[in-house]
């Protein structure tokens, strides 16, 4: 398969949109990250995903639309706080876990009863999904258990050859996957922690007129156990994000890491800080900096041939902070140390 370089102008879109309908698979930019999209009401181009992924055919897939309007379309029995919080989030980068339309087949939610929805706030993606006419499933377009692609370039080097096009787009502007929210009984579950958190949705409900009770919203900061069967959401069962190199990470204090980030490095890898290992001190930036850089920078390591990684950051009390630290513990298989 040759897989077809498009401009997001009007005659790529066209080519892009058009390719979806046939049933293909087109990666597209979003916000969040790159997307590998095929039409989400077939089930033979929604296969098509999976095999161009090596993705695992028990990880649900996540479904874009291009208007609120259209959230009917893909679910049933929507209730007025999933709406209150699509209204207040979307366009934005916040999935919401929803009851199943029988439009939606089974290979998209892996059988469960539930179908996880989005509205990207990505002009192009907007308008790919807008001109296809139909609703677009679409997971991270990278070989599974990869970094996730903040750049067309990531995309290419996966999956050149694998599907039939990739439209160009520029680099995403957050550079992690979407919070995914469901919501049952009135409570309220961040199944994949984002930079929409916690006090964020509280916010918005309160101010829709919801009571809320204290803790009632739980946020999974380290995803699912690989023995949970099916996972209502994307991102959270398996090892993802991971570089090829064994990987850790270490957090905590400004103060703390400067004291002790000597005495930890050589503790851990006495005689291994070498040419083939790499220390990424992130500490100097913010947690919204590193999260725009963490992927690129785990992709580098693979490129330049890094055995072993040890990525610093520091510890705060934000929601992206929260997000950071799953795709940390999720890319380092739980290798996370707080000093």
């Amino acid at each position: 398969m040759k897989t077809k370089i498009l401009n997001p102008d009007k005659e790529g879109m066209e080519k892009a949109a058009n390719i979806i309908r046939a049933g293909g698979t087109v990666a597209f930019p979003t916000e969040t990250v790159y997307g590998l999209g095929a039409n989400a009401l077939d089930p033979d181009a929604i296969e098509k995903i999976y095999k161009a992924k090596g993705r695992p055919s028990d990880n649900p897939l996540i479904v874009h639309i291009s208007d609120v309007s259209e959230l009917s379309r893909v679910a049933c029995r929507i209730d007025d706080m999933i709406l209150a919080i699509a209204g207040e989030f979307w366009p934005g980068p916040l999935t919401l876990i929803c009851k199943r339309n029988d439009l939606i087949p089974e290979q998209v939610t892996c059988g469960l009863d539930t179908v996880a929805v989005r509205l990207p706030q990505n002009a192009v993606a907007r308008r790919l999904i807008d001109m296809a006419g139909v609703p677009i499933a679409a997971p991270s377009a990278n070989l599974s258990g990869r970094p996730s692609p903040t750049k067309a370039l990531h995309v290419i080097n996966d999956l050149d050859g694998r599907i039939d096009a990739v439209l160009m787009g520029d680099d995403s502007g957050i550079g992690i996957e979407s919070t995914v929210l469901s919501i049952d009984d009135g409570m309220v579950n961040i199944l994949r922690p984002g930079i929409i958190g916690r006090a964020e949705i509280e916010d918005c409900l309160i101010k829709n007129g919801y009571e809320l009770p204290e803790n009632s919203i739980d946020t999974n900061t380290q995803g699912h156990k690989d023995d949970v069967k099916i996972p209502r959401s994307p991102g959270t069962k398996y090892r993802h994000y991971s570089p090829n190199c064994e990987c850790f990470a270490v957090t905590g204090s400004l103060k703390n890491i400067d004291l002790k980030r000597s005495g930890w490095l050589e503790e851990k890898f006495s005689g291994f800080l070498d040419d083939e290992t790499r220390v990424i001190d992130f500490t100097n930036l913010s947690t919204q900096a590193v999260i725009n850089r963490l992927y690129h920078s785990l992709r580098k390591l693979d490129e330049d041939n890094i055995k072993r990684a040890v990525i610093l950051i520091k510890k705060d009390e934000s929601s992206e902070y929260e997000a950071l630290l799953n795709r940390l513990h999720k890319a380092s298989d739980g290798n996370v140390y707080e000093l």
